[in-house]
């Protein structure tokens, strides 16, 4: 990703997280600042998994551990559990990209 790919994201994602939590905040949500960002942050991990981007894993990693943090606020021990491996499983999945990118990149020797 490119710096200014990475600034339009970051804007895209600042002024649509403050939208959404004033949307969820005017209609008596709950936990709207973890309910926007985490739904944002969904919306642009899985966008940028499309463009098939390695820092998809980084916000599917965030995602993950926000909605541990919700989760954990409930008390439900299954779906903590579920959570936890989801947590788990997005940062395998960042390393494996990183790994294969790797491996797959001629050296320009």
């Amino acid at each position: 990703m490119t710096a200014k790919q990475a600034l339009i994201t970051t804007v895209a994602f600042t002024l649509s997280s403050i939208g959404l939590n004033i949307a969820l905040k005017h209609f008596g949500g709950h936990s709207t600042i973890l309910d926007s960002t985490s739904t944002i942050l969904i919306v642009l991990a899985s966008f940028l998994g499309i463009l098939r981007f390695r820092e998809q894993w980084i916000l599917w990693t965030v995602v993950n551990f926000l909605t541990l943090i919700m989760w954990l606020e409930t008390g439900n021990p299954a779906v903590i559990g579920m959570r936890i491996f989801y947590v788990l499983g997005s940062i395998y999945g960042y390393i494996n990209w990183r790994n294969y990118i790797k491996q797959n990149t001629p050296n320009k020797d």
